[in-house]
């Protein structure tokens, strides 16, 4: 429901600011595991460059327009895995078991990356104050 204090949006906005960065670091590992570190990159430095912005300045339109480049790279990412995916999958059916485990599992980490984007965008109100010191505190806690 709407809360008053806006206590409730700046916490849900902390969670998903939290699951995105749990969510970058399981993308970084699969695509490592994959060997295309490489191609995860750039979108890697925007999603830090995402978590910054909010940290720093909260949720404003720039965060917006990032997290919509970011998207845009992401469904680039996936394609080029799934792509990837179909040649290895030509070159060995031997080990078929394998790579499919493989293959699978990036995309829901990308799914839900995504999602977390969706909701964020959904979401993009003025934040309350509160918000960043509480963001901020959390990273303190964490360093």
């Amino acid at each position: 429901g709407d809360s008053d204090g806006g206590e409730g949006d700046a916490g849900q906005l902390l969670e998903i600011y939290k699951e995105q960065q749990q969510l970058r670091e399981a993308l970084q590992k699969e695509l490592e595991k994959k060997g295309m570190g490489g191609n995860g990159q750039n979108a890697m430095r925007q999603m830090k460059e995402i978590e910054k912005q909010l940290l720093n300045k909260g949720f404003k339109n720039e965060a917006l327009q990032k997290m919509l480049n970011l998207k845009h790279e992401l469904l680039k990412l996936d394609k080029a895995i799934q792509q990837q995916g179909e040649e290895n999958k030509r070159q060995s059916q031997t080990n078929k078991k394998d790579f499919d485990n493989n293959a699978n599992q990036l995309s829901p980490a990308l799914k839900e990356y995504l999602n977390s984007v969706e909701i964020l965008n959904r979401q993009s109100l003025p934040l309350r104050p509160n918000f960043n010191q509480r963001v901020q505190t959390y990273f303190k806690k964490n360093d």
